[in-house]
């Protein structure tokens, strides 16, 4: 894997050249790789309070593989110390990335608290002429504590439930974890019950909001709120791990301090192109409304603000960041530009 500076294959050797050969039992495969934009990359790292040597190293020690009951087919893995996550992307979903790199790094160096998951470092890996499309994000909660419950919210209705074959399924060697969705959440009937309730409602409704804001000028739709749920022990507050948890993440407290909540936005690299447009209609022709998971961009974004404010207990309601709820009328095809030239930088 990668190193800075080059790429550690299997047997151990360090290459510095971007192309090398990989000896195997069934021949010689031709390795390609390329370290994407790491410029930018180190210093959402450096924010991150990532130790430059440690972040490659830790690439280079090897990954577990972690599998959940997503629909969406992507491959994931943990680092062995469980703080990053390795995950294969689509084509699509990796150029635009590259081409907001920019706009996506401004955002997180500048944002106070924002909750969007950071992204670490992104690259290709090419074996022979297969490409796979990777990137590394810093995972939602820390390392050393264990998480529950974990719901991936959407604000959506349709399909948006675990299923009784995902109940079945049992936590393995490869780390496999149920995780609900948005009508197991409703029918939790759970509500976030935060110490100084109406204060911090508003404060990470205000966090929520300004990010979305951000996805919507970029044109994506289909991210989720991931929240992991924390049942603490005496050992744990006597740890102070809430204090140790790095700043951009979002940790909340119940007040009864019976529960420790870590918030994140992640999966926002979908863009609302032509193939999200199609299916936007169709759910429509099908009569899902609002209750579909495709919405344009605008209008998902203020869908997810109301789901998530939904979420808290708050005492005075009209006090909390309030939006519509979305429309059901239909868009106009004509407020994003699909075929704006994707720019690529490629600065290491």
């Amino acid at each position: 894997f990668f190193r800075k500076g080059g790429c550690v294959d299997g047997n151990g050797k360090l290459h510095n050249s971007p192309r090398f050969p990989l000896r195997t039992s069934g021949g010689i495969l031709k390795i390609y790789f390329e370290n994407f934009a790491n410029s930018t990359f180190r210093k959402v790292r450096k924010i991150a309070g990532r130790n430059e040597k440690s972040f490659w190293k830790e690439l280079s020690d090897g990954l577990e593989p972690f599998s959940t009951n997503s629909k969406s087919g992507a491959s994931f893995f943990l680092t062995k110390s469980k703080t990053s996550v390795v995950k294969c992307v689509s084509a699509g979903e990796w150029k635009f990335l590259a081409s907001k790199i920019h706009l996506y790094s401004k955002h997180v160096l500048t944002a106070k608290n924002t909750l969007l998951a950071r992204i670490l470092a992104m690259f290709t890996i090419k074996i022979d002429s297969d490409p796979r499309y990777i990137i590394v994000v810093e995972s939602v909660w820390p390392s050393d504590v264990f998480i529950h419950l974990i719901y991936d919210l959407k604000g959506s209705e349709a399909g948006r439930s675990a299923t009784e074959r995902d109940f079945k399924r049992r936590p393995n060697h490869h780390q496999t974890q149920i995780v609900l969705k948005d009508n197991d959440w409703k029918a939790s009937d759970r509500k976030l019950h935060l110490r100084n309730a109406k204060e911090s409602t508003e404060k990470i409704l205000d966090r929520v909001k300004a990010d979305v804001e951000f996805l919507t000028s970029i044109g994506v739709l289909d991210y989720s709120l991931l929240v992991g749920i924390h049942l603490p022990t005496s050992q744990f507050w006597e740890k102070e791990m809430v204090r140790k948890t790095s700043p951009a993440r979002a940790t909340l407290v119940s007040a009864d301090e019976k529960e420790v909540y870590y918030l994140g936005i992640i999966d926002f690299l979908v863009f609302y192109g032509l193939k999200k447009r199609g299916e936007y209609y169709f759910r429509q022709v099908q009569g899902l409304g609002s209750r579909a998971s495709v919405l344009p961009p605008k209008w998902y974004g203020q869908r997810f603000i109301e789901f998530t404010k939904s979420m808290f207990y708050c005492p005075d309601p009209t006090s909390a960041a309030t939006t519509a709820m979305a429309p059901t009328s239909k868009p106009e095809i004509s407020d994003i530009d699909t075929k704006k030239e994707i720019r690529v930088e490629t600065n290491a």
